[in-house]
């Protein structure tokens, strides 16, 4: 046997352990970062530096070796044939909107009564043929409870996107008004906002961290970080141009990656095809600097709903007219409707239909 045959016999094995182990030390870390809370402020910070800056590199630079092909594909071309702007709102219930819990039917009604006059397009698992051909090893590994329904949710929005463009929404995101006929003529689309710290350090981990948002995993969610920075996109709620590269190169990387491996090496595995894609494609960089940033954030009602206080209109009304298009909830979250002195809270009135909002002079319910 050649050098260069055991070099590549030896990857075989290195690149599948060093997943394995990268997975694992992040999962022991997020443990005794939770842990830690409070009462160990260092601690928990040197564990969410190492897990937000140090960890992401790593994976970063091991993804990148691992799927060279597939970028320097999307990095020499700039033909890109994106003319065509989709008309279609995607979003996703795998078990049918008949069975999805009342949180999403509230946030499925609030996307449809703001589309505009578009197709809103709820797939399933029974009318997913009908829009996207899904690879058989990708169905496969979902059936077998390889993959998360979360997980094989980001390749469905990716395909879906690169065949068709438009935009996609998850179920659990709630407009309180129409969408604007501008982000239809956006080459590329998502929530972008800045979250108000400038520190180095956070600089450092806009420049490091592949994801939308902290909050999207781990302890230090929410306005629980002391970090901050300019959002490139949230993958909750995306779209753009049929056969935008973002698209068509996160896909093909999540595809392969699937097919070569049946474990995650991270949670937030999405985000590193996308900034992969962002370091190494002009066009993405161009298009998704572009994208309008915003002021609030994507949360608010999410943590309105989780304080538990009564209900507050001039609360509900202010966030309705905020500069922010579409607001993330959670059917996983346990929020209370009722306040210790029995009154309704927000997420009773949510739940029930009963909470109205003034969008300048028209009351919406």
């Amino acid at each position: 046997m050649s050098k260069a045959d055991k070099l590549k016999k030896a990857k075989k094995y290195i690149f599948p352990m060093r997943y394995y182990i990268y997975k694992n030390i992040n999962v022991l870390s997020e443990k005794i970062e939770r842990k830690a809370g409070q009462k160990l402020p260092k601690l928990r910070a040197g564990l969410f530096y190492y897990r937000y800056i140090v960890l992401y590199k790593s994976i970063l630079s091991v993804l990148k070796k691992d799927f060279r092909k597939i970028i320097k594909r999307y990095a020499k071309k700039d033909d890109y044939d994106t003319a065509l702007i989709g008309d279609k709102i995607w979003t996703c219930w795998w078990h049918g909107e008949n069975n999805a819990p009342p949180l999403i039917k509230r946030c499925l009604e609030s996307i449809r009564k703001n589309a505009g006059g578009r197709e809103v397009i709820v797939i399933d698992r029974d009318n997913i043929s009908q829009y996207i051909d899904m690879p058989g090893h990708i169905m496969e590994k979902h059936e077998a409870g390889l993959m998360t329904t979360t997980h094989f949710s980001d390749i469905l929005r990716f395909s879906l996107l690169a065949e068709h463009g438009g935009l996609w929404l998850d179920a659990t995101m709630f407009c309180f008004r129409p969408i604007p006929d501008s982000i239809w003529k956006m080459p590329l689309y998502s929530l972008r906002y800045f979250e108000k710290h400038t520190t180095p350090t956070a600089r450092e981990q806009a420049e490091t961290i592949p994801t939308a948002t902290v909050g999207d995993s781990g302890s230090n969610g929410g306005r629980e970080n002391e970090i901050g920075y300019l959002l490139y996109w949230v993958t909750f709620a995306i779209g753009g141009q049929k056969g935008h590269p973002l698209f068509c190169f996160s896909r093909d990387m999540l595809v392969a990656y699937w097919e070569k491996y049946s474990t995650l090496i991270h949670y937030l595995l999405v985000c590193y095809p996308m900034r992969l894609a962002y370091r190494t494609v002009d066009k993405v960089k161009r298009d998704a600097d572009a994208i309008p940033s915003y002021t609030t954030d994507s949360l608010e009602l999410r943590w309105i709903f989780d304080a538990g206080r009564a209900y507050d209109q001039n609360e509900i009304d202010a966030l309705a007219n905020s500069d922010a298009l579409f607001f993330k909830l959670s059917f996983k979250d346990k929020f209370e409707e009722y306040t210790p002195n029995g009154e309704e809270t927000a997420y009773k009135r949510f739940i029930d239909g009963t909470m109205t909002y003034t969008l300048n002079t028209e009351t919406t319910l």
